[in-house]
């Protein structure tokens, strides 16, 4: 049977990228939260929402999705995988409705952080300083965009050692 997963694309409103959605689709039940094009900081909420109404074996996300994804993880204990998180992005952190006590909580250990050492976007320096343990993380010779193989292998990595 299949597991069921909180997905949520850095671009969850605009412009998914269809082939990842495809890939996780074959191997995963997905559940992505549904984003108002016109208030785009409601991910946390709609997220949180989609949590507490279904169960969530696991989150992948990237980027913004990453970000949000990363703090699901520790309140709710879910495990997640996680490419290029924002954790380190103040326009996203600022932009994005959540609370407070999100940053209260403590890390999950069942993430995996998949960081991009040429990322522009997301500076993968300043996200391991955010992170408490550092454990889990993988720095990958890559920039902000995620290659296929890199997607495919870590996901792998996630189904069979994090669900």
């Amino acid at each position: 049977m299949k597991k069921t997963i909180l997905y949520l694309d850095g671009r969850c409103y605009e412009n998914k990228n269809q082939k990842r959605l495809e890939i996780l689709k074959k191997k995963l039940n997905v559940i992505e939260p549904i984003i108002d094009i016109n208030n785009k900081n409601n991910l946390y909420e709609e997220s949180e929402k989609i949590i507490k109404e279904n169960k969530i074996s696991g989150i992948i996300g990237i980027s913004t999705g990453g970000y949000i994804g990363y703090y699901l993880s520790n309140v709710f204990k879910i495990p997640a995988l996680l490419y290029n998180p924002a954790l380190n992005c103040v326009s996203i952190i600022k932009e994005q409705k959540v609370p407070e006590s999100i940053y209260d909580a403590d890390e999950f250990e069942k993430q995996l952080l998949i960081l991009g050492t040429k990322d522009v976007v997301v500076n993968p320096i300043l996200s391991i300083k955010i992170i408490e343990h550092g454990n889990n993380i993988y720095k990958i010779d890559m920039e902000h965009k995620i290659p296929e193989d890199v997607f495919k292998k870590y996901l792998k990595l996630f189904i069979d050692e994090k669900l």
